[in-house]
């Protein structure tokens, strides 16, 4: 999270029924991403509720010859904003190794100094992502939106230089968390760990606002708000306690549907739904009841889904990823570092296809120290 730079709108417009615009939506691994004007250029942009300023990467500010002390930024046909970007780099960690080049990369992030001032509208099933200038939505016009009634829960803030809050529940105990886009797991202050029954099943690499620390890895038999629950109720382990917060919500937790955020009216309301985009692979292994994040020492931890194929396997949270499709998980991160030439490579290509259609297995060390084979439904 980031200390607040203040903007300035240079256009405004009325809240209204029909969103201000609405724009297509690109999901940055799990954060959700719009496409925008920086000074006349085009820019992919993450939705960051979790952070107050415009962020953008080195390599877009040099590439388009930008100020670093002052830019504007445009969303659709909506208002133009001034603002001073904070340049920096924001590559994170993909849980899939050889991901990177299956998904779009980002040229920066929008924070609050922007989104505060609308209600946001955010479609991962259908693709899209609206803005309603100004907030303040009512009921109906939120369910226009969603198609469906949706569960409405109320944001907390103290005002222009504080985060919005939902209260939550993990493993039945009341928490306040805040809610962030831009954050794909929940976290839990380290504090809490032991009071809230969590049980620690490894550490992984986190990207934070200019460097990456290794975090512990909870998980707990349940995360609630509102009348929603989280399919994986797993949470990356803060470093040290905030004094104000018992963690975030992050986007994995908030699910795939339809929700808006209006930040004016101090409400967020969500839809969940079936999401079928995401790669092939993402969505065999969540078929299968499995989502995964990686170590600091190349290992891939499944996490696991009550209910599932893979716990009725017998494979639970925190055991080990060895193989996809007979494709060891050493070679996928070895790949990152081998020439673009070479047996390894050619067997992540013929993965990547066989993830498409086919049959696909996965290999799993589990915590009795056995071995599961586990088929992956077709996509």
């Amino acid at each position: 999270m980031a200390l607040c730079l203040s903007g300035l709108a240079l256009g405004f417009a009325r809240a209204q029924t029909d969103p201000t615009m609405i724009t297509d939506l690109v999901m940055i691994g799990r954060s959700p991403a719009v496409r925008a004007q920086i000074d006349g250029h085009e820019a992919l942009l993450e939705v960051d509720t979790g952070s107050f300023e415009l962020r953008l990467s080195p390599t877009f500010v040099k590439s388009n010859q930008l100020s670093p002390e002052r830019v504007t930024l445009q969303i659709g046909g909506g208002p133009k904003f001034a603002l001073k970007p904070l340049v920096e780099d924001l590559e994170g960690v993909d849980p899939i190794p050889f991901a990177k080049g299956l998904i779009a990369r980002s040229d920066g992030i929008v924070g609050l100094d922007v989104l505060r001032k609308f209600a946001v509208g955010i479609d991962t099933v259908g693709g899209k992502i609206a803005w309603w200038y100004g907030g303040m939505l009512s009921p109906e016009s939120v369910q226009k939106w969603t198609g469906e009634i949706p569960s409405k829960m109320s944001l907390q803030s103290d005002g222009n230089d504080d985060w919005y809050r939902v209260d939550s529940s993990i493993n039945k105990h009341p928490v306040k968390l805040i809610l962030d886009t831009g954050t794909a797991y929940a976290t839990i202050n380290p504090s809490l760990v032991g009071r809230l029954h969590l049980k620690v099943v490894g550490e992984t690499p986190v990207q934070e606002i200019g460097h990456s620390e290794d975090l512990k890895v909870a998980v707990g038999d349940s995360l609630t708000f509102g009348s929603l629950a989280a399919d994986f109720p797993v949470f990356n382990v803060e470093s040290e306690d905030d004094d104000k917060d018992d963690g975030i919500l992050g986007t994995e937790a908030i699910g795939n549907g339809s929700y808006v955020i209006d930040m004016p009216g101090m409400t967020f309301y969500a839809v969940r739904k079936k999401n079928e985009r995401g790669t092939p692979m993402e969505r065999r292994m969540r078929e299968a009841g499995l989502d995964l994040f990686p170590t600091a020492n190349e290992t891939l931890i499944v996490l696991v889904k009550a209910g599932s194929p893979a716990e009725r396997k017998g494979i639970r949270s925190g055991d080990e990823l060895i193989a996809v499709g007979g494709v060891l998980v050493k070679d996928m991160f070895g790949s990152l570092k081998a020439d673009v030439t070479g047996e390894k490579t050619e067997k992540l290509f013929a993965l990547a296809i066989r993830s498409i259609s086919g049959e696909l297995h996965v290999t799993v060390k589990c915590h009795t120290g056995s071995f599961v084979f586990l088929n992956l439904p077709d996509s």
